[in-house]
């Protein structure tokens, strides 16, 4: 099976809990979900997403939905536990790495759309038989040789180097790595995860030249992989062509 991870939480740490984020303030990411849930089975029908998750979450209005969205198989929804750190948190998107019924997965942010775009390179990666994808398509993206939103791996061979995501965390503690600083996921990806890869050989690695135009309808919906985009225009595209989302029915019935 092949998995699409996300980390759902909260935590003071994280920017999207200050008040600078007016409206938005605590309540920012859960506004994705819609649109991830409607733009998840026109992309990646064939591929289970999974979503881990703390406590506070389960307080929002939106996730009785959620839950019976799982209840219908849509997504799997999965408690990690109470949000310790900010980036120990964006970590559980790693946990598929230790299920063995998992070949591969990726991690991505919740405020990240699925294209048909980023598809067609998790299927490139998936011919190189590589164990490690690499996404960038932006000039800020260029920081660093993993983006902790643009990862994927063959759960295999991540496993046999670190066998529980304890020991993820515990690498991290050793390396003096802060995890409620902002990017410390990313940190230390590039400071354990890349120097195991070969020099980059074992990597499958595409930026937005390799990554191609937009030409899909679907692409047109998100500014760029891993980027902030605005759900009402997607919720609304679904609504007005229902036979792009074969879920869509579900969907709304949950809702």
């Amino acid at each position: 099976m092949n998995v699409y991870s996300l980390a759902f939480f909260r935590h003071e740490a994280s920017a999207y809990e200050s008040p600078r984020c007016g409206a938005s303030q605590g309540c920012f990411f859960v506004n994705y979900i819609r649109a991830i849930t409607r733009m998840h089975p026109a992309v990646y029908p064939d591929w289970e997403m999974w979503i881990y998750h703390d406590d506070r979450v389960t307080q929002y209005p939106y996730w009785k939905a959620m839950e019976r969205m799982q209840e219908a198989g849509l997504f799997k929804l999965i408690y990690a536990g109470v949000a310790e750190t900010l980036c120990g948190s964006m970590l559980w998107r790693l946990k598929p790495a230790w299920d063995a019924a998992v070949e591969r997965f990726v991690c991505r942010d919740v405020d990240s759309l699925q294209t048909p775009r980023e598809r067609k390179a998790v299927d490139r990666w998936i011919a190189s038989n590589k164990p490690v994808s690499a996404l960038h398509d932006s000039q800020s993206h260029s920081s660093a040789s993993l983006m902790g939103g643009m990862v994927g791996f063959k759960a295999d061979w991540f496993r046999a180097r670190w066998p529980s995501y304890e020991d993820v965390i515990r690498v991290a503690t050793q390396r003096n790595i802060d995890l409620n600083k902002h990017g410390a996921d990313q940190t230390l990806l590039n400071a354990e995860v890349y120097p195991a890869t070969n020099g980059g050989g074992d990597v499958s690695n595409e930026d937005r030249g390799s990554l191609g135009e937009r030409s899909h309808v679907l692409d047109q919906l998100c500014a760029h992989i891993g980027g902030a985009y605005h759900v009402a225009p997607v919720v609304k595209f679904f609504d007005e062509n229902p036979g792009m989302c074969s879920k869509l029915d579900i969907i709304r019935r949950c809702e």
